[in-house]
This record gives C-alpha cells, sequence and structure tokens, in this order.
C-alpha cells in the first residue's frame, strides 16, 4: 500500500497533464505567489499529488466539473486546521480544503499525522483483551462454543466443546458467573477448569489483546446463523473476514443443513475482495458478481505532446469456482444501517438466488472508495466507482428492499427462522423506488476532531473499498 515511487518531477509532470486537459470553463490563474521555496516543499508536493490523484481517480472530479485544473487555486487557501470529512494539521490544511470542496463526502485525506491510525482503523477489527473464546449454555453445561483463532484461550489449547467448570478454583455455575471470573488486564493469570471427552483438565491462560472476530456461528431453533460484524482485512483468522466467513460455511455445509440465515444488520461494509469472495462461496462457477465502472487515468498524444484524460473502465467480478454453499437455501437480514460492501454481498446472491431478506430496506450505498498513501505517507480515500449488479441496475441512493418489512430485531430473527426452515419462498421484492436520503444533500460539517478519527466513523466513510495501487 505504499506507493511513493512517484517522483516530484513525475507529479509535477502529470498534474501538468492534466492541466492541458483540464475542466477548462472551471479553470482559474492562482491569485497568490507561489514561490520556489514553496514548490520545492513536501507540503506543496502533496498538494500537487493529491490534485493528480483527484484528477484521475475521482468519479465526479471531471463529470460534475468539481475540481479546478489548477492546483495552485488550491495552496494556502484554507490554511487552518479542518476536520470536515478527513483530518489535517495546519501543514496540510489547504489539501483538506481541496478534498472537502468535493461535493461526495466519502472523498476526504488524513494528512501524515493521523495516517497510522487511519489504516488500521481501516485493514484490522476492534482489539480486545481476554481469552478469546465465546461460550454458551447446551444441555444445562457453560460449554466453549468457538474459540478465537490466534487468541489465548486458542494457544492454550482449548477447543469448542469443552465444558468449563471453574475458573481461578472459583465453581462455576452460569455465563454470568463465567463473564465476570474472566475479567481482568492484559498479562493477568487465569485458570480454567474444564472437562474434554469426560476428563478433567486446567488451561493456564495469559489475558492479552488480540484481534476480535468479525463472523459468528450460532444455531436458532436448528438453523445457522452467520452473523457478520463487518469485512475486514487483519481479524481473529489471518485471511480476514472471508476466511472466518468461509470456516463457518464449512462448518455448517459439514453438519449436512440445509438452510442458512446471514445476519447483516448493522454492519457498515468494509473491504470489496471480503464481501466478494463471501457472496462467490454461495454462487456456482460462473455465477456474475458485482460490476464496477471506475474511474482511472491514461495518457495519450497530442500533437508533440503527452496529455493525460480520465477514463472510466467497466470490471465483473465472477464466481471461479462452485461455492461449499451453493446449494444452501438462504435468508437474510438487513436493516437501515446495512450499507456498502454489505449491500454488494445482498445484491450478489439476491440476483443470482431469489434469497429472500427479512428487516428494513438498507442505506443505498453504491458506490466504493479507494484507498492508498499519499506522496507524503498521508492517506486519501476517493470515490471513484458506481457499482451495480448482474443485470446493470444499482441499489445507489434507494437502497435494497427486504421481502418482509419488520422492525422489531427479534421479529425479524423469528421470521427468518420460520423461512429459512420452510425453504419455499423467492424474493419478490427489489430495489427501493424512493430516496433513503442519505445522498439528498451534501453532509454537514464534523467539528469535532474525535469523531472524525473515531473507528466506526472511518469505517462508516470507507463502506465499499478497495486498497489502490498508484503506481508502480
Amino acid at each position: 500500500m505504499k506507493n511513493k515511487s512517484l517522483s516530484i518531477a513525475s507529479i509535477a509532470a502529470l498534474t501538468m497533464g492534466f492541466l492541458m486537459w483540464g475542466c477548462t470553463e472551471n479553470s482559474s490563474s492562482a491569485t497568490k505567489e507561489i514561490t520556489d521555496q514553496d514548490r520545492e516543499s513536501i507540503y506543496y508536493q502533496e498538494l500537487l499529488y493529491n490534485h493528480f490523484l483527484l484528477s484521475a481517480y475521482y468519479y465526479d472530479a471531471h463529470l460534475k466539473n468539481e475540481l479546478n485544473s489548477d492546483p495552485d487555486v488550491y495552496f494556502k487557501v484554507l490554511f487552518t486546521a479542518d476536520f470536515s470529512k478527513g483530518a489535517c494539521t495546519s501543514r496540510y490544511a489547504d489539501v483538506c480544503g481541496m478534498y472537502n470542496q468535493m461535493s461526495d463526502r466519502y472523498t476526504r485525506y488524513y494528512d501524515p499525522e493521523f495516517s497510522d491510525g487511519i489504516m488500521k482503523a481501516l485493514t484490522e477489527s476492534p482489539e480486545s483483551v481476554g481469552i478469546g473464546a465465546e461460550v454458551d449454555v447446551i444441555d444445562n453445561a457453560l460449554v466453549f462454543t468457538e474459540i478465537f483463532r490466534n487468541s489465548p484461550a486458542y494457544f492454550a489449547g482449548l477447543q469448542e466443546g469443552d465444558i468449563i467448570t471453574a475458573v481461578n478454583y472459583r465453581t462455576i455455575t452460569s455465563q454470568a458467573d463465567y463473564e465476570e471470573a474472566i475479567q481482568g488486564q492484559k498479562l493477568d493469570i487465569i485458570k480454567i477448569a474444564y472437562i474434554r471427552d469426560g476428563e478433567s483438565h486446567t488451561a493456564v491462560i495469559q489475558l492479552d489483546s488480540f484481534n476480535a472476530p468479525t463472523v459468528h456461528l450460532a444455531y436458532k431453533s436448528g438453523i445457522p446463523v452467520i452473523t457478520i460484524d463487518e469485512f475486514t482485512d487483519i481479524t481473529a483468522n489471518e485471511y480476514g473476514t472471508y476466511g472466518e466467513f468461509h470456516e463457518r460455511l464449512q462448518k455448517i455445509v459439514d453438519n449436512g443443513d440445509k438452510s442458512l440465515i446471514i445476519d447483516l444488520r448493522d454492519n457498515g461494509g468494509g473491504t470489496i475482495e471480503h464481501c466478494e469472495n463471501a457472496s462467490a462461496d454461495l454462487l456456482s462457477k460462473g455465477e456474475k458478481l458485482a460490476t464496477f465502472v471506475e474511474a482511472t487515468w491514461d495518457s495519450v498524444q497530442s500533437g508533440i505532446q503527452n496529455k493525460i484524460v480520465q477514463k472510466f473502465d467497466t470490471t465483473t467480478d465472477y464466481a471461479e469456482v462452485d461455492g461449499i454453499g451453493k446449494d444452501l437455501y438462504v435468508v437474510f437480514l438487513a436493516n437501515e444501517n446495512t450499507a456498502s460492501c454489505s449491500e454488494i454481498m445482498l445484491m450478489n446472491i439476491t440476483s443470482n438466488k431469489a434469497s429472500p431478506i427479512v428487516g428494513t430496506t438498507t442505506y443505498g450505498k453504491g458506490i466504493g472508495q479507494g484507498y492508498s498513501e499519499t506522496f507524503a505517507g498521508g492517506i486519501f480515500g476517493i470515490t471513484d466507482a458506481h457499482i451495480f449488479d448482474k443485470n446493470g441496475e444499482t441499489y445507489h441512493s434507494f437502497g435494497i428492499e427486504p421481502d418482509h418489512l419488520i422492525y422489531d430485531p427479534d421479529k425479524q430473527m423469528a421470521k427468518a427462522v420460520e423461512i429459512a426452515t420452510l425453504r419455499t419462498e423467492k424474493r419478490t421484492a427489489g430495489y427501493g423506488k424512493v430516496s433513503t436520503g442519505n445522498f439528498d444533500k451534501e453532509a454537514a460539517g464534523e467539528s469535532s476532531e474525535a469523531k472524525v478519527l473515531d473507528r466506526d466513523y472511518i469505517r462508516r466513510g470507507a463502506g465499499s473499498f478497495r486498497f489502490k495501487k498508484v503506481a508502480n
């Protein structure tokens, strides 16, 4: 993701190429004097580089004539700290100011001071401190139902199905007792007594931090339910969210289950690779996944000079092999916070398998962002793609409607279980017919640095994203 190989001269040449093409009707000469010392500074070069990125990749840069073709117009214009969409210190506030003038609320910039935290939020699931396991009461016994990969419990040798009898010599009679007993600080020692295959054992576990899982498997009235919190690269599984999903799906298939509920409620999205791969696991070889119309750039000959132009490429993903869950009957749970990558998964499966949806209309974010590191070590996120289903249709701005509009979460689950048990219903609803209101007007500026740097805010802003390779 560290694509710093463009030299200062290359940046200048690329930007000049866009200046030759540019948005001439929006072009104006800079009125401020920019010295040679200014032009040699990393701050000016960062502005120049990001102007090129917006010119090349921002979907509406030229379609809506939003970007001035002259980068000097933006230099030091907004030389104050700014947290409208991204985050900048005063040194790079003009870069933030340039991004904030784009109407798209998901196109944003974070200067180098914030880049490490931003990349962590985009690529890693939340960190937790504990043993890294889930438990449930089964046949009046407290049982480990899931051991998180690479967690302290995993390395201590605990397994799913182990029956817990005591924690730190305290007899455990309920789940509440267990939760209270395992609380502690990082590096604290916890001793767990358990029974496996009729024999008693004790595990000595040191509490530690670990990346929380993003996919969970439970059973409701005999129906498997996979809940996906988000789509992330680094989780409890070395293959990220998709790796977790694939493992749990394999358990369901191995168990001989015929139907599956996938709960995407409150899942705001994430890395496109994971929701596309998870979708493919439920489809047959050759079935269409999402189609992306993506902004990029090219160099064309103009007389004796080259000029840079923005262009749009169309690519479609396909299921390359039969998915392990292709024969499962699938029911989805979704709500108004189901967005972006989650909506891509809904779109992929419902358009191919007519799988029913229970809940409320989804958010309606059918656009994608490209993220990467900038010349000076900042992070850019640029809306560079629009997303369409196998039939060339989009849910953008309108959301995906449920087949059963139910607001109560418990009743949503009960209905999904009912449908999954019968395995006969086909989807009849479609995409929304009225705007969800989430894109009706430009988002209001954020006044709080803490809010803009909040993990949930960052991930909601990213939605459906890929990490771009800007230059070789």
